[in-house]
């Protein structure tokens, strides 16, 4: 099983979150360097055309599917 701690974020990786009691489904679009933080922010497109910005450990936990080889990540908590 791999672990989320050591999976790169691509471009087109899905994501997956529940607002309220709907369940709406993105796509990892673009990423950017925070000037703030200096780390990376990535950007996602929901379904409904609605849109959120991520910094990565806000983003893995709703990960479900890789843009590069159509493996589902791992949704369980991480044993390292």
């Amino acid at each position: 099983m791999l672990c989320m701690l050591y999976i790169q974020i691509e471009l087109g990786d899905r994501m997956r979150k529940v607002f309220g009691k709907r369940t709406f489904e993105g796509t990892v679009v673009s990423f950017d360097i925070c000037n703030q933080t200096n780390k990376r922010m990535y950007h996602v497109v929901y379904e409904d055309r609605d849109e959120e910005d991520f910094y990565e450990e806000q983003l893995r936990p709703f990960l479900y599917k890789s843009s590069i080889n159509g493996a589902y990540h791992c949704n369980e908590p991480c044993t390292h």
